[in-house]
């Protein structure tokens, strides 16, 4: 009980109490969005072909095969693209 009316107390209390920032949306600007986009490409589909391989055979289903490639080149892209 003691934790719930301290849980309760802090709720009320951090609104009133810490001063919180706006958000400084000129970052956005600046930001590499192709960066983002091929290493989340490269991420979601090794992830993808290293949950399933084992379940699937590896390279034995096609779906993983077209994953493994999806996943090659966004990941030489992003590497590219991160040392230039």
């Amino acid at each position: 009980m003691a934790l719930v009316v301290l849980g309760m107390l802090v709720t009320l209390l951090v609104p009133m109490l810490v001063r919180v920032d706006e958000p400084d949306l000129t970052f956005l600007r600046g930001a590499d969005y192709l960066r983002m986009i091929l290493m989340a490409l490269c991420l979601g589909c090794l992830d993808y072909v290293l949950e399933e391989g084992a379940h699937w055979d590896w390279f034995a289903d096609d779906s993983l095969k077209i994953c493994a490639e999806i996943s090659g080149l966004p990941g030489i892209g992003f590497i590219i693209r991160c040392l230039t």
